[in-house]
């Protein structure tokens, strides 16, 4: 059944879309084959992962989208990719016993070790992993400040794209050595340098997750100066590596497997830094596929990654509003509703169609047996009684069809009505079936009220294109996010 349902509204393709202080770069997996695109931020418009000019912002966008696709109105569905800088995370632990109401467990703690305001935030959390021994359920939270994400979102609903859901760098960046990366063991420690246009990323990566992250910005590093000499960025590697190998020995005692380079031009460098200096075994990024993909576009080629996972299974981190969730199902809503409204328009064509060849045939055939009928020699009364018995016959046949013909329902009509009557309840549709007979129709919804589903069922009631509706009490059931769920059925007149 669930594979019928997406055949017939399958999830759309979404893209990676990354945004740094200096380009927007976008990538798309289709057929299997990575295709990217990227443009150039002028100076000023991000700084340091916060959006300062939207109209030079929208305007990069629009250059961005047009490279893209030439309609204008087509939705592009979106994971937006982050810069770390405004990012707070944070690992802690449950106990065991709280699996069961895990998540309401797991948002209960975020609130309670939040470095933000959560009325000001957006925050999210993840399972990352699980240690037996002491019977914990290890948990990965992040948190944003609203209106850091909220001034994004806005523009890049103006350029017509749908933002499914945003993440930070180094959870993209940890998704393409997990998935992608030669070599890579997915329970081993990892520390991991990504060398972007921003700053230096390091990551731990543990358990194939994203255990930490440190970000430090060239404009922090640079101050005033429009650029850093080789001893000064060779200090600065040092320094920050000290930090990040200090973090890891006080909360973890497994020895790291190795110290991996995204470095775009410097691994080199990079590298003979960390061997003689801290004596680690460094790796470069191999990967599996897409080698056409430079280091560059790995934070979107990893957004694109988790793109392809089914919207209903992504329990990934997102510094989302619950609004994108909403519209994406708005969306999918619309595309479904006007699949449905192709395929009754196509079947009513091939009806008619179907129809109207019966018609002439059988007017043609009338016409042969008129003629024949007036040839006939009456004295062969039986013979002529034989042919007036079929014309009467075929003339049912046609009345049959005509009014077969009148009993087709505007269905994209009646669809458009119930879908906007549930809108107004804040009523979700599931599933609408349609009985044989073509009057009996059963809908199955859900909503997060019990008097929208009364408020639903009025409003049919109201329309006197439906009847007899019944909603019945014991289908209304409480699930575990207490949503509602229910069904009524009616008839059309």
């Amino acid at each position: 059944m669930l594979k019928a349902l997406k055949l017939l509204n399958p999830q759309p393709l979404i893209g990676g879309v990354e945004i740094s202080d200096h380009f927007l770069r976008y990538l798309i997996l289709k057929g299997g084959q990575p295709k990217f695109y990227s443009v150039k931020l002028d100076p000023g418009i991000v700084i340091e992962g916060k959006l300062q000019n939207k109209d030079a912002f929208l305007k990069a966008l629009l250059n961005l989208r047009q490279q893209i696709t030439k309609k204008a109105r087509e939705k592009l569905f979106v994971i937006l990719n982050i810069s770390a800088a405004n990012v707070y995370s944070q690992i802690f632990d449950l106990p065991k016993v709280a699996e069961e109401n895990l998540e309401e467990a797991a948002q209960l703690n975020l609130q309670m070790i939040s470095p933000i305001s959560t009325s000001e935030a957006y925050y999210d959390c993840q399972k990352i992993g699980e240690n037996l021994a002491e019977g914990k359920i290890e948990i990965a939270g992040a948190f944003i400040y609203k209106n850091i994400i909220d001034d994004f979102s806005e523009v890049f609903l103006k350029a017509n794209f749908v933002v499914v859901a945003v993440e930070f760098l180094p959870l993209a960046i940890a998704r393409v050595m997990k998935d992608l990366a030669v070599n890579f063991d997915n329970q081993a420690p990892y520390i991991v340098f990504y060398l972007s246009s921003d700053g230096l990323n390091f990551l731990i990566v543990k358990n194939s997750n994203l255990y930490f992250n440190y970000f430090t910005s060239w404009r922090s590093l640079k101050g005033e100066k429009r650029y850093l000499s080789l001893d000064e960025f060779r200090a600065v590697i040092i320094e920050e590596t000290k930090k990040i190998l200090s973090f890891y020995n006080r909360n973890w005692s497994e020895p790291i497997k190795s110290f991996i380079l995204m470095a775009q031009g410097l691994n080199s460098e990079v590298k003979e830094i960390i061997t003689k200096e801290f004596s680690l075994t460094t790796e470069e990024v191999t990967l599996k596929k897409f080698n056409q993909v430079g280091q560059n576009f790995f934070p979107a080629l990893g957004s694109a990654l988790r793109g392809q996972i089914d919207r209903s299974e992504d329990t990934i981190i997102s510094l989302a509003s619950t609004g994108t969730e909403v519209e994406f199902r708005r969306q999918m809503f619309i595309a479904f509703i006007h699949l449905w409204q192709k395929i009754a328009f196509s079947f009513l064509i091939f009806i008619i169609a179907s129809l109207s060849v019966t018609d002439v045939f059988l007017s043609k055939r009338l016409t042969n047996l008129q003629n024949d009928k007036n040839s006939i020699n009456f004295s062969n009364q039986e013979e002529f009684n034989n042919l007036q018995s079929q014309a009467k016959d075929f003339n049912k046949k046609v009345a049959l069809l005509s009014a077969a013909k009148k009993e087709i329902y505007p269905w994209s009509e009646i669809f458009s009505k119930i879908k906007d009557i549930a809108s107004q309840n804040n009523v979700e549709i599931i599933k609408i079936s349609v009985e044989s007979d073509q009057k009996s129709v059963i809908i199955s919804a859900k909503t997060m009220e019990e008097k929208n589903a009364t408020g639903f069922k009025q409003g049919l009631i109201n329309d006197p294109q439906f009847k007899d509706i019944i909603l019945p009490l014991a289908s209304i059931q409480t699930g575990p996010d207490k949503s509602i769920s229910f069904y009524l059925n009616f008839k059309l007149e």
